[in-house]
C-alpha cells in the first residue's frame, strides 16, 4: 500500500506553516499611496499596525524623522493604548519649512508582542506645508474623485462589519439675558449667536412658519399684530432658520432649481447632461428698519446643503457641504465637479469656484466639499469671503475666535486575512477674524462626537468628548473618552475608557469642570476636573435611573439634566432586559463637591411616549435664572387611548431650594382635539418680552401675562 499520507501530511504542515507565518506577520496597515505625500506643519502622524506592538521596541531608534540633510527631527513618539498604533507628534514649533522634504523611518527593530519584526522596514518621504494645498487643475480634481470612487466601491463591497453603522460657558441666563427686557435664543457660547426659527428684539417678533416670514409687533401685548408677511412659495426657496443683528434679519434656507431654468443665471451649463437640477443653501439679508416694508438687501447662494451657521458681532459664518455627482460625471469629460456660488454683492449669477481656490486635506479622499462663507452685515456691497475644502462636514462648534468642524471617518485596517472598521473623528480648526477664515490645524480623535455640546474651547485648548466602539457589541465594546488639545491640536491630556458598553448621551463643558452622561441601563453622570488640562481627572460619578440627553448650567455649583426616566422590562425574545423610556425626567444636580455629585431634585412628567423638542433641540428651552423661569414644549401621551393627555408647554418656577414647581400649562390645542393632536398646533417655542410670555405654534401666537399667566391676546396664523 502506498504511503500517500506522508506527502499529504507534509503538504498540510507546509500550508499551516504558511498560514501561521502570514497571520502573525507584522505590517504597517495605513501605507501612503503613490504620489506626493504632504504633511501639515503641526500635524501629528498616526501609524496603524496589523498586530499589537512590543512597547519596548517603539523607540527613537526604530521610529524617527530626518530632514533633507539627514538630520533627525525633535519629534515625540507615543504608543497608543490599543498597542497597535503609534502617534508621531511634530516638533514643538512644527517642521522647519526650509527643508524641501522629510523622511519617516521605520526600522526592523519594531516588533510585535509575538516577536515578529516589521518585514523590511519602511521609509516614507514627505513634504511639509504650512497651509492646506490646493487642487489647482481640472485633471487633479478628476483624479481626486476617481480615487474616492474606487475607495467607495471597496468599502461598499466589504461593509459587513458589526456595529451601529465653550470658550467659556454661556451665562446662567443663556436663553434670557437679565440685562435686557426680552429673552434670546438658548445658545452654547456667550457672544456667538445661533440660528433659530424665531428671533425677537424686544419689540418685534420674527418667525418662520409654513414657508412664510412673519414679522409681528409684540408690544403692547394686548394689541399684538402681524405687520408683514413675506411668502416664499414661488421662489423655489424654503426658509428654515433666522439670525438677527440690529436692523438686519438673515433668512437661511434651502433652494432647489433646475439647471435649465437657471441657464441664464449660470455662468456655465456644459454639465447639464450630467445634472438636470441643483440644490443650494441661500442666505437672504433683509433691512428691517421699517418692519412694514422689509428690503431684501443682498443674497448669498452656495451649492450644496446646509450644515450650520453662527453670528459673531456683525459677521455671519455659513457652513455648507456639497456632494458632487461624481459617480455619473466621469462618463462626460466636460462635466463639472466643482460647487457654484452666487453673491449679489458681486454678480447675480452662479459661478463655479476656481480650481486654485479649492483646498484639500492631505491623505484624505472624502468625496464632498465643505465651504465656509462669511459676510459683513454692515457692508452689503462687500463681497462674501469663502474657503472651500475637499472634506466632509459634520458637527460644528464655534468660539469667538475659532471654528471647529468634526467629521466622522471610517478607517479600514486590512491584513491578508482580515479587515476591520473603526469610526473616528477628524477635527478641523479654522481661525475667524472679522469675517476672514483661515485653516489652522487638524487632529484625528478616537471615537465619534455626539453633537456640538461634545466640543468646547477654553483658555486656548480644545476639548472633545467621544464614544468609540459599539454599544451592544461584545467583540468591539463601546468606551467613552475626553481629549484635550492645545491651540495647534496636539493632544495634551485625556481621560479614556469610561463606562464600557455605554455611549455618551449628553455633555457640558463649564470652564474647568466637564460633565458627561453615559447610558445603557442607568445614567452615570461623570464629573471631571480639567483645571490641569494635561491631567484631567474624574472626580465623581453618580448612577441614577434614566438619562439626561441635555445638560444646562444653572450656576457654578448646579447643573440641570433634561431627558427621560426609564424602566427595565424583561422580554421573552431578548437575553437582556429591555430598557423603555417612561416619561420626561428633569434632574437638578448639586456638583459643588465634585467628588460627591448629588441629585437634589427630580421631576418626572408623564409616562411612555411623553416627549419634548428639548430632548433633541436645545433652542426649545426658555430659561432665566433671574426670573426663576424654566419652560419648554411638551407632549404627554395617553397609553390607554392612543391620543395625548396634554399637548402644549410647561412653565416651571425653579430654585435650588424647592426644585421645579409647575406654575402653568399652556396649550394651543382644544381639549376635544387631543386625540387627533394636530401637528401644526404643537407649541415649539417660548419667549418673553417684558412681563409677557409668548408661545408659538404653526397655527397661533399667544401672549400671556407672566404674573397670573392669563391669556392676553392671540393671533391665528392663516
Amino acid at each position: 500500500m502506498k504511503k500517500w499520507w506522508l506527502p499529504v501530511g507534509v503538504m498540510l504542515i507546509t500550508i499551516c506553516t504558511i498560514i501561521v507565518y502570514f497571520t502573525t506577520e507584522l505590517k504597517l496597515l495605513n501605507k501612503w499611496e503613490d504620489g506626493e505625500k504632504i504633511v501639515l506643519q503641526n500635524k501629528s502622524l498616526d501609524l496603524f499596525f496589523s498586530k499589537k506592538l512590543n512597547a519596548h521596541s517603539v523607540t527613537d531608534k526604530s521610529v524617527y524623522v530626518t530632514n533633507e540633510d539627514g538630520e533627525r527631527q525633535p519629534i515625540s513618539i507615543k504608543l497608543k493604548d490599543d498597542d497597535r498604533s503609534i502617534s508621531i507628534a511634530s516638533p514643538l514649533h512644527g517642521y522647519d519649512l526650509r527643508s524641501d522634504y522629510f523622511t519617516l523611518h521605520l526600522t526592523k527593530d519594531i516588533q510585535s508582542v509575538g516577536g515578529r519584526a516589521l518585514a523590511d522596514g519602511e521609509r516614507v518621504r514627505f513634504v511639509v506645508k504650512d497651509r492646506l494645498p490646493v487642487i489647482g487643475s481640472k485633471e487633479r480634481l478628476q483624479a481626486y474623485f476617481e480615487k474616492s470612487r474606487k475607495r467607495s466601491v471597496h468599502v461598499i463591497e466589504d461593509s459587513t462589519a458589526e456595529g451601529e453603522s465653550s470658550m467659556e460657558m454661556a451665562d446662567k441666563s443663556s436663553s434670557g439675558d437679565s440685562s435686557q427686557n426680552h429673552s434670546t435664543t438658548n445658545i452654547q457660547v456667550q457672544g456667538v449667536d445661533e440660528p433659530d426659527t424665531i428671533k425677537n428684539d424686544g419689540e418685534f417678533i420674527y418667525q418662520l412658519v409654513r414657508n412664510k416670514l412673519l414679522i409681528t409687533r409684540a408690544k403692547p401685548a394686548e394689541e399684538m399684530k402681524v405687520m408683514t408677511t413675506i411668502r416664499f412659495e414661488n421662489m423655489s426657496f424654503s426658509p428654515n432658520q433666522l439670525l438677527l443683528y440690529e436692523n438686519k434679519l438673515i433668512v437661511l434656507g434651502h433652494s432647489y432649481q433646475s439647471i435649465e431654468d437657471q441657464a441664464k443665471k449660470s455662468s456655465r451649463s456644459e454639465d447639464s447632461v450630467a445634472r438636470t437640477a441643483y440644490h443650494s443653501v441661500q442666505m437672504k439679508v433683509f433691512d428691517v428698519r421699517n418692519v412694514s416694508n422689509p428690503i431684501l438687501e443682498r443674497e448669498l447662494e452656495v451649492e450644496g446643503s446646509y450644515l450650520s451657521a453662527r453670528r459673531s458681532q456683525e459677521y455671519v459664518y455659513l457652513v455648507s457641504q456639497y456632494h458632487p455627482p461624481f459617480w455619473r460625471t466621469f462618463e462626460n469629460d466636460e462635466s463639472e465637479l466643482r460647487p457654484r456660488i452666487r453673491d449679489t454683492a458681486m454678480i447675480n449669477k452662479m459661478n463655479v469656484i476656481d480650481y486654485d481656490e479649492i483646498q484639500y486635506f492631505p491623505n484624505s479622499n472624502e468625496a464632498r466639499y465643505t465651504t465656509i462663507s462669511s459676510i459683513n452685515l454692515n457692508k452689503s456691497e462687500e463681497p462674501a469671503f469663502h474657503e472651500t475644502f475637499l472634506g466632509g462636514g459634520g458637527e460644528m462648534y464655534m468660539s469667538r475666535d475659532n471654528l471647529y468642524i468634526a467629521v466622522q471617518t471610517n478607517r479600514v485596517d486590512e491584513s491578508k486575512f482580515s479587515r476591520t472598521y473603526t469610526l473616528d473623528t477628524e477635527v478641523y480648526k479654522f481661525t475667524v477674524d472679522e469675517g476672514e477664515i483661515e485653516y489652522k490645524a487638524s487632529a484625528t480623535v478616537k471615537g465619534t462626537a455626539l453633537n456640538q455640546f461634545s466640543m468646547d474651547e477654553y483658555q486656548g485648548n480644545f476639548r472633545i468628548a467621544t464614544t468609540s466602539g459599539f454599544s451592544g457589541n461584545d467583540r468591539v465594546p463601546s468606551f467613552n473618552h475626553l481629549f484635550i488639545y492645545d491651540e495647534n491640536l496636539n493632544l495634551i491630556g485625556k481621560v479614556e475608557g469610561l463606562a464600557e458598553g455605554e455611549r455618551i448621551y449628553s455633555a457640558r463643558f463649564m470652564k474647568e469642570r466637564i460633565y458627561i452622561v453615559t447610558f445603557k441601563q442607568v445614567d452615570p453622570l461623570f464629573v471631571i476636573d480639567a483645571s490641569d488640562p494635561q491631567n484631567p481627572t474624574v472626580k465623581g460619578e453618580l448612577k441614577i435611573p434614566g438619562f439626561s440627553n441635555y445638560l444646562h448650567p444653572y450656576d457654578e455649583d448646579h447643573i440641570i439634566g433634561f431627558g427621560h426616566n426609564t424602566k427595565v422590562v424583561n422580554h421573552k425574545h431578548s437575553r437582556e432586559p429591555v430598557i423603555q423610556t417612561d416619561g420626561i425626567k428633569i434632574s437638578i444636580f448639586n456638583v459643588k463637591d465634585m467628588r460627591s455629585p448629588k441629585e437634589i431634585h427630580t421631576k418626572i412628567i408623564g409616562g411612555s411616549g411623553t416627549h419634548s423638542p428639548l430632548n433633541y433641540d436645545h433652542k426649545a428651552l426658555l430659561f432665566d435664572s433671574s426670573k426663576n423661569l424654566f419652560a419648554f414644549p411638551l407632549q404627554m401621551y395617553n397609553e390607554n387611548t392612543g391620543g395625548y393627555l396634554f399637548n402644549g408647554a410647561h412653565i416651571y418656577h425653579i430654585t435650588m431650594e424647592d426644585g421645579l414647581q409647575l406654575i402653568e400649562e399652556i396649550s394651543h390645542v382644544d381639549v376635544s382635539d387631543l386625540y387627533q393632536s394636530p401637528w401644526d398646533q404643537e407649541i415649539h417655542r417660548l419667549i418673553y418680552i417684558d412681563d409677557h410670555l409668548y408661545s408659538f405654534s404653526n397655527s397661533n401666537i399667544v401672549a400671556h401675562e407672566m404674573r397670573t399667566y392669563e391669556q392676553i391676546s392671540a393671533i391665528e396664523i392663516p
